[in-house]
């Protein structure tokens, strides 16, 4: 957090059933530090936490991410008006662990916005009349990245379906059902899905699908349960809950992610990309936007499946230039160029917005030719450019 500079005016850490070490460490490191029993309810704790705070902006983290950004940047998209028309409530920022990219609004003002959820939290609004209003800001600006020494990804899903299971069994005792019953649920399915449990994710999420339970909780039960039936194949009955899903009005484009994905699984992959092509936003019901990156990687994929290199190489290109994902999809993008010369993809790949000539030379000069010669003739031609305009 420290690395935000003057712009953090505070850093506190509420430590649930942290050893006392760890909490002296953070204490002796500046920070307000307040213990409490874990008692499963997150959206409690981080509710607390945020109300405890005394700045008009909170940034939320887990104890395993660090931040990386730009603190200037990020300063002046704060600093608006207040009572402007167009002063957002929250920013949905880039979290990354290890391969997986997801946006969730964890910079937000705390006057307009609140944490509702056990076990999955969500950011909603404090008045009942409007939604938040919400900035995506780009991973230069402010991202989350979960630390490479933090605990091993099965170590991590066996302590969340843990925390789940201590809730059910809570829950069930007390004969509580409704969101925080489903919540639990569907929490514990997915850390079951990541431990490679398919039956007992799937015992739950059918579970969570019957009980009685608000709008949006029944939707993302729905889409949790196609999702895992489209991982397994059972291709049918994710059709049935799609059309669920839309009759009830959930978000068109996720359910049109979802049918995109059983005409991929089907082979069906032109009319796979039809559907992705006509994504314009997909919102799933927990509040996590289906990225631009997903849905390229997708379409790249699918447009290699019936050979249409081309358009899988715009894909490519987009997504380590204007996304920056040089270091995941470089390679791939060398076999797609295939022979042609590195100098006349130098000129495309600078030719892109946000390209970082510096940025994607560094990167392909550590790998396999014609990774270094690619290298040469970006910095050759950022040289020429940078003559040109002196």
């Amino acid at each position: 957090m420290k690395t935000l500079g003057p712009i953090v005016s505070e850093v506190r850490v509420l430590a649930v059933d942290a050893d006392e070490p760890l909490m002296e460490f953070a204490r002796r490191s500046g920070a307000q530090v307040e213990s409490i029993p874990d008692d499963g309810d997150v959206a409690a704790a981080w509710n607390h936490i945020t109300e405890v705070a005394q700045a008009p902006w909170v940034l939320l983290l887990n104890g395993d991410e660090r931040v990386s950004g730009d603190a200037d940047r990020l300063a002046r998209l704060l600093d608006t008006t207040p009572g402007a028309a167009i002063r957002p409530d929250a920013l949905e920022l880039v979290c990354r662990n290890g391969e997986r990219e997801e946006r969730e609004a964890r910079l937000f003002r705390p006057e307009t916005a609140r944490f509702t959820g056990r076990l999955t939290p969500r950011l909603v609004s404090r008045g009942a009349v409007r939604e938040l209003r919400r900035l995506t800001p780009g991973a230069d600006v402010l991202a989350l990245v979960a630390a490479a020494e933090s605990a091993d990804e099965p170590t991590r899903w066996r302590r969340r379906e843990a925390r789940a299971r201590r809730v059910l069994e809570s829950l069930d005792a007390q004969r509580v059902g409704g969101d925080d019953l489903v919540g639990a649920l569907i929490e514990r399915a997915r850390a079951r899905r990541g431990l490679g449990d398919a039956n007992g994710a799937l015992a739950d999420l059918n579970r969570a699908r019957r009980e009685p339970a608000s709008e949006r909780y029944r939707w993302q039960a729905r889409e949790e349960l196609a999702a895992l039936l489209i991982e397994h194949r059972h291709l049918t009955g994710a059709e049935t809950l799609i059309r669920e899903l839309r009759t009830s009005g959930a978000d068109e484009g996720y359910s049109d992610w979802l049918q995109a994905q059983v005409h991929a699984a089907q082979g069906q992959a032109t009319d796979a990309l039809r559907i992705l092509a006509g994504i314009a936003q997909a919102t799933r019901a927990d509040g996590q936007a289906i990225t631009t990156p997903e849905i390229l990687t997708e379409t790249m994929i699918l447009a290699a499946r019936i050979h249409d290199y081309d358009r899988a190489l715009e894909c490519c290109i987009e997504l380590c230039t204007t996304h920056g994902l040089v270091l995941r999809y470089g390679r791939l993008l060398l076999k797609l160029w295939g022979v042609r010369s590195p100098g006349a993809l130098a000129d495309r790949l600078l030719a892109a917005p946000s390209s970082d000539a510096h940025q994607l030379a560094q990167a392909f000069q550590k790998m396999p030719q014609p990774g270094p010669s690619l290298a040469e003739h970006l910095l050759g031609a950022q040289e020429r450019a940078g003559a040109s305009t002196g």
